[in-house]
């Protein structure tokens, strides 16, 4: 997908770069969405996706560039389904507000903050190569639980290895309610 996409990036028209879009967004998400969609509880799938995006970003920087960073200029078609993408992840982040018990008074808007704010660390270290993103995982995820469940949560999230949660490896159980467990290795 790399090569095409930087074929693509300076010479296609507005049907062609979203085309690229969403075969890019499509690719990514065959990574994402099965660990998240196996994981249990909203922290847990936050984190697992988190670091499933960012790994298969990594294994693919060519394909993070356009999608963070290139696209923006591809044209308002683009832009309109780049839109969609961040709110469906704002939206997946606000899925915490029906598992936290005592959900606190926040903006309704604060999916989409975090979501615009992880976006900019992700586009900073993308635009500077300043090194893998999976190392950004602790530090986002901390930001993103912070508003839902609270500072000792976000700061749990910031200590957490991401060398140890990189080790980790997701075992589905099959049946009806298939959901993941960790096992440790």
């Amino acid at each position: 997908m790399d090569i095409k996409i930087c074929f693509y990036v300076g010479m296609a028209s507005t049907d062609e770069h979203l085309a690229v879009f969403d075969a890019a967004v499509d690719e990514i998400a065959a990574r994402v969405l099965p660990v998240y969609r196996a994981s249990e509880t909203w922290l847990e799938r936050t984190r697992a996706g988190l670091l499933a995006l960012l790994r298969a970003l990594d294994e693919r920087p060519g394909t993070a560039k356009a999608l963070v960073i290139d696209s923006i200029a591809w044209g308002p078609a683009v832009l309109e389904r780049r839109g969609q993408l961040l709110e469906a992840l704002a939206g997946a982040l606000e899925e915490a507000r029906a598992e936290v018990d005592s959900p606190p008074a926040l903006p309704d808007s604060t999916g989409e903050n975090l979501v615009g704010s992880s976006l900019s660390w992700v586009h900073k270290r993308l635009a500077q190569e300043s090194g893998p993103l999976a190392e950004l995982a602790p530090s986002l995820l901390s930001m993103i639980v912070h508003p839902y469940l609270g500072g000792e949560a976000a700061q749990r999230e910031l200590e957490r290895s991401s060398a140890h949660d990189l080790s980790a490896e997701f075992v589905l159980r099959k049946g009806p309610a298939s959901r993941a467990r960790k096992v440790r290795s």
